[in-house]
């Protein structure tokens, strides 16, 4: 089924068309290009077992000194966290997530206050660096050790 097919985007489509003035050379077509069904994902819902052992690796990682790979395991880790917290979200099941959508929900939904957004916010930029590539890009063990602090309360949380 597409987004168009829902009662809510006939109705939103109908308001559209009927703002559009009448002109017997025109004629409103509304085209939904979806996703290519073979460009899809088909990212697992991680289970605690599996959670659990990527934070004790990004532990192990950062207790040797490679915090750059720790601080790119830990954003693995969160977005996993969330499809594992909000496993009805169409948006959280169907493809990969940016950091802000992670970030956003998790402050929404009240597992992060708004000094812990505000902080992890930033932290996104540096992740973001780190994954495109940028090898100038300084990891603190500070930064590691609060993402790692969030997600051992957010899992401890979440059900099992």
């Amino acid at each position: 089924m597409s987004p168009l097919d829902s009662e809510f985007s006939r109705t939103a489509l109908a308001e559209i068309a009927n703002r559009i003035p009448p002109n017997e050379d025109w004629r409103y077509v509304v085209v939904y290009a979806g996703q290519d069904p073979s460009e899809a994902l088909d990212i697992p819902r991680s289970n605690k077992f599996q959670i659990d052992h990527a934070i004790k690796e990004v532990r192990e990682l950062s207790a040797a000194g490679h915090d750059r790979a720790a601080m790119l395991q830990i954003w693995s880790v969160l977005e996993a966290l969330a499809r594992r917290i909000y496993p009805h979200d169409i948006r959280f099941t169907q493809r990969p997530l940016s950091t802000a959508e992670i970030v956003e929900r998790l402050a929404m939904e009240g597992e992060l206050d708004v000094d812990e957004a505000k902080r992890i916010r930033s932290l996104r930029s540096l992740r973001n660096l780190l994954a495109h590539g940028d090898f100038e890009t300084k990891i603190l063990k500070d930064d590691v050790a609060f993402i790692l602090a969030l997600v051992d309360r957010i899992n401890a949380n979440a059900s099992t």
